[in-house]
């Protein structure tokens, strides 16, 4: 962690985009033995299932977060659907390893009587009972390096925000780029401060997991999906989004709760889909051009994080 933040800080993007080709060339070969070794592996027919709703509303949404980055570091359209293609095939990957860990872990408790793994310990189950020598090095190698280069990213993408789309924009708009890079360097050095101070309350993968991938998304998604189709959604109707989004999932996490129901994640919905509303037909916006405007593809708004 400690080396994932020092070249974060000091060389920002650039060396991030090098750092994770290399580094990806581990996950890859990992991704594609442990895929393999999961397709071999047969299991009964009432685990197979297919989620198409999922899928549509997910892709529906564009790219977030770390994603837009990458989309607004392009030069020009083709290479948008070129980066975002390429990212869809690397990435489905992914989901391919964590299926063959999945279907590995269910197989070894299937063939053990009486073993029943514990969600949270299957990956360290299957790489110590299952994988053969050699392969699991390379997934140990595979796991550090995807760790590091969703830290490093995301600690980026997350200064960004902070020193173009509030500092630059709203606040000291004629910033010069030794302020930019200060404010990038300090804001991702409290970014990763934020995070172990929130890591405090975690005490399993799942708590961590429901926060992000319920609580945040359903504050997070809207903001991010009406930035695409809604010509009136410009920077400020964003990041009020954004912010009672955050405030809305925050709350739920922090105050609320040991289990995650419909009616909370509606609740976090709810409230990070009101102010867009309000902004809609009660604030007098300048509109824009839907969708993804020839300005918006210049990789210097990422300025100098």
């Amino acid at each position: 962690m400690v080396v994932a933040i020092l070249y974060t800080v000091v060389s920002g993007f650039s060396t991030i985009v090098y750092t994770d080709v290399y580094q990806s060339l581990f996950m890859f070969v990992s991704f594609v033995i442990v895929a393999g070794m999961g397709f071999m592996v047969h299991l009964p027919d009432h685990f197979s299932v297919f989620l198409p709703g999922k899928t549509m509303m997910r892709s529906a949404s564009g790219p977030g977060g770390s994603g837009l980055q990458t989309v607004l570091a392009t030069k020009s359209e083709r290479e948008v659907r070129s980066q975002t293609f390429l990212a869809m095939v690397l990435l489905s990957l992914r989901w391919a390893f964590s299926g063959g860990i999945a279907v590995m872990g269910i197989h070894y408790s299937m063939q053990h009587a009486g073993v029943v793994l514990d969600p949270e310990r299957v990956v360290p189950v299957v790489i110590s009972k299952v994988l053969p020598v050699g392969v699991k090095g390379i997934v140990l190698a595979s796991l550090l390096a995807a760790a590091l280069t969703t830290f490093d990213t995301t600690i980026n993408s997350s200064s960004s925000y902070w020193t173009v789309d509030i500092y630059q924009a709203l606040i000291n708009p004629n910033a010069s780029e030794r302020q930019l890079l200060w404010h990038a360097r300090l804001s991702s050095v409290f970014v990763m401060l934020a995070g172990l101070f929130l890591s405090l309350d975690v005490s399993t993968i799942n708590r961590i997991w429901g926060f992000m991938a319920i609580s945040m998304a359903g504050g997070l998604i809207w903001p991010f999906f009406f930035s695409w189709y809604w010509a009136r959604f410009n920077a400020l109707s964003c990041l009020l989004g954004v912010v009672t989004g955050y405030i809305a999932a925050f709350s739920v996490f922090i105050i609320v709760v040991k289990a995650w129901t419909q009616s909370l994640v509606l609740a976090v919905v709810l409230v990070a889909t009101l102010p867009l509303i309000y902004l809609k037909w009660y604030v007098k916006l300048k509109d824009r051009s839907a969708g993804l405007c020839k300005e918006d593809l210049n990789a210097s708004l990422l300025g100098s994080a």
